[in-house]
């Protein structure tokens, strides 16, 4: 049991890695939050919730395994490698097609359900104020 309950605190403490280190990831975890923050603001009903939270669980865990595999390939080596660079690159490709699909869904979702209306409320316009933060978290420690 306790083997069992140590897992979560490993996982844990690779999500905190994930946060401190993965720029995408943090990227990505910004544009759940918008969705989620969208979501509530629209009403979403229970099937969207559940597409919109699988979108943004999908997108998430394939950045960290990108994470976790980039972290792999670093320890093996840092010369260049050919079969390294695809290894990435895959997993990069991977996070990218579930990140357009998710965008698509989301779009598919806002713009099928009317729900494009909720960004032109008052909560909508707080929202967009929030972006600056957003990005400095973003970005922190990277030069653009």
């Amino acid at each position: 049991m306790k083997a069992f309950l140590s897992s979560f605190r490993w996982a844990a403490r690779g999500i905190a890695f994930c946060l401190k280190n993965g720029r995408n990831f943090r990227i990505m975890t910004c544009a759940a939050g918008y969705v989620v923050w969208f979501g509530w603001m629209s009403g979403l009903t229970a099937g969207e919730w559940g597409i919109e939270l699988l979108c943004c669980g999908l997108v998430l865990a394939l950045e960290g395994m990108n994470t976790a595999l980039e972290q792999l390939c670093d320890r093996v080596t840092r010369a260049q490698d050919d079969y390294i660079r695809r290894a990435k690159d895959c997993a990069a490709g991977a996070v990218l097609l579930a990140s357009v699909c998710a965008a698509l869904i989301w779009l598919v979702i806002t713009l099928g359900g009317g729900y494009w209306q909720a960004l032109l409320s008052w909560r909508g316009g707080l929202m967009l104020l929030t972006l600056p933060a957003a990005v400095w978290w973003s970005f922190r420690g990277y030069s653009l």
